[in-house]
């Protein structure tokens, strides 16, 4: 079961995930999710020679066949958007050599024969593609190539650079992250560390759809879909699981209190004294367990009385209209939870002492 939970987690990682970071493109612009809008960033950015000189570095670290892209030949080249309708195309020095980036910051899919198409739109003016690099937001998804034959995949296929915005081994790792470290341009460093913040709260700031996608995918996987509903029943189970629990841990105390369930997630114990009549619910959740203390006939007074003798044993801090109430925020603290039951204990004792 585990295991299960593990593997669906994975996907999912980062869905819905908030992140702290602003940036000035994200405040100015309604559109900075948008992959047009990165694609005109990044031809920017790339137009600077350090931004240039470590995204050759990182492609030359990727590249198969230990072929290696000179910097210095593109060094002074011109960076373009949508010539040929390709994202970003670099080019070196004398235009005969080019670099293309397709950007998937948005995960979109593959239109038709798309990467071999901008090969050939080079190609057919003897310009030598030296780099395809396949950009997505925070996966490693290569590009479809099922419509090609083998003899154009073969033409394209050690040109191709998988790489992904954020997370290891990524854009902001292998570049931005580098500039700011060795710039000692101002300017430069400032747009690298905008840019930066841009991709983290494009990934992590909303719901990322692709996400879901790829647990959705898995949930389809060996019937990975009925076992996540019985493990979710389970999981809703939990707080009446937790309170048969602490009714037999209670049970086992021999107490002269009533212990008993008033619903399946609600533990009741009622001390009686002559005077007064206390009751505790214990109200177990999945995400906390809120122990309410009150009497029966509504008499609030006796709490704070009950609260002065009791001293350092009494463990409710939160007043609410006629309860005093704790809220111990996990309710898989075991050691916190017999601790405090201890505590009811002993105070529930003093009660029945000092209200004879």
């Amino acid at each position: 079961m585990l295991e299960l939970i593990d593997e669906l987690y994975k996907p999912i990682r980062t869905y819905r995930s908030s992140n702290t970071r602003i940036s000035i493109f994200k405040e100015i612009s309604d559109y900075h999710y948008r992959e047009n809008y990165h694609s005109d960033l990044l031809a920017v950015y790339l137009k600077f020679y350090e931004a240039k000189y470590y995204f050759i570095h990182w492609l030359n670290n990727c590249l198969s066949n230990d072929r290696q892209i000179n910097y210095e030949d593109y060094k002074y080249g011109n960076v373009e958007r949508e010539e040929g309708k390709i994202d970003i195309l670099l080019y070196s020095n004398e235009k005969d050599k080019a670099i293309i980036i397709e950007n998937k910051s948005n995960n979109a899919g593959d239109q038709f024969r798309q990467i071999y198409r901008y090969f050939r739109y080079l190609e057919k003016q003897n310009i030598t593609v030296e780099a395809i690099f396949y950009l997505n937001k925070n996966s490693m998804n290569k590009p479809d190539l099922s419509d090609l034959n083998d003899s154009e995949k073969l033409k394209i296929i050690d040109l191709l650079v998988i790489g992904k915005l954020v997370e290891d081994n990524s854009f902001v790792d292998n570049v931005l992250k580098n500039v700011m470290s060795s710039t000692n341009e101002i300017k430069l460093h400032a747009l690298s560390q905008e840019i930066r913040d841009l991709f983290y709260t494009v990934t992590y700031g909303d719901a990322n759809m692709e996400d879901l996608e790829k647990f959705v995918d898995g949930l389809k996987e060996n019937d990975n879909l009925i076992k996540l509903q019985k493990i979710m029943q389970a999981y809703k189970d939990v707080p009446r699981y937790l309170a048969d629990k602490y009714l037999k841990y209670m049970n086992t105390k021999n107490t002269s209190f009533k212990i008993w369930l008033y619903r399946s997630n609600v533990l009741v114990i009622d001390i009686k004294t002559k005077k007064v009549n206390f009751a505790i619910d214990i109200v177990f959740n999945i995400d906390n367990i809120s122990f309410e203390l009150f009497v029966r006939d509504g008499k609030y007074e006796y709490l704070e009385k009950l609260k002065a003798i009791s001293l350092d044993e009494f463990p409710f801090t939160e007043k609410a209209e006629k309860r005093l109430k704790y809220i111990l925020s996990n309710s898989f603290d075991f050691e916190s939870i017999e601790e405090i039951l201890n505590k009811i204990i002993k105070i529930g004792n003093i009660a029945c002492g000092h209200f004879a």
